[in-house]
């Protein structure tokens, strides 16, 4: 299915933002000097962390699911909560925020390439910067995109994405944590 509102100026920030997250985050760090041993377990966890993300944004953007076209007019709580304007405001402002602790968290970590960020085994916790907050910044900036994204285009199936993302990030999280 095509999307329809693919040319919506809260589409376009939302790609927009999210490339410009994928591009610091692959650039930071590529002349790290050291290589830390990959795991396949952290591998297929990433993989599918990323798919379940694909299809969030597939299901959001192609409207497929969609829950304002199903209950806007039907229901009036759900008009006044989820198609107000300052919800609009709050989706962009916790995906611009996710944006920044996803690029902050990375930055903390340029001394490693993206495969070991992703895929390695955690020689030592770092403990500086967000990370000195939350142990795993990175995704929680993740879930603060997604949850704006989804706050933006309410939709059955992209909250079945989103949880099944943040299933397979706890499950890596246990991972990584096992292994320091």
């Amino acid at each position: 299915m095509v999307p329809t509102h693919i040319t919506d100026t809260p589409v376009i920030f939302l790609m927009s933002l999210w490339a410009i997250v994928w591009v610091l985050f692959i650039f930071l760090g590529q002349n790290a000097k050291r290589i830390l041993p990959l795991q396949h377990h952290l591998v297929w966890y990433s993989t599918a962390v990323c798919i379940s993300t694909t299809f969030f944004y597939w299901s959001t953007f192609s409207e497929i699911g969609s829950l304002t076209g199903y209950f806007t007019g039907r229901n009036p709580l759900y008009d006044l909560l989820l198609v107000h304007k300052i919800v609009y405001i709050i989706g962009i402002f916790l995906s611009i925020l996710g944006a920044i602790v996803m690029i902050l968290s990375r930055w903390e970590l340029r001394a490693l390439t993206v495969a070991e960020v992703v895929f390695a085994k955690c020689e030592s916790p770092v403990s500086t910067g967000l990370y000195r907050y939350v142990t795993h910044p990175m995704y929680h900036g993740l879930f603060l995109i997604l949850f704006g994204s989804f706050l933006l285009y309410p939709n059955f199936i992209a909250l079945f994405f989103m949880a099944l993302a943040w299933f397979f990030v706890e499950k890596k999280k246990k991972i990584e944590e096992e292994n320091r």
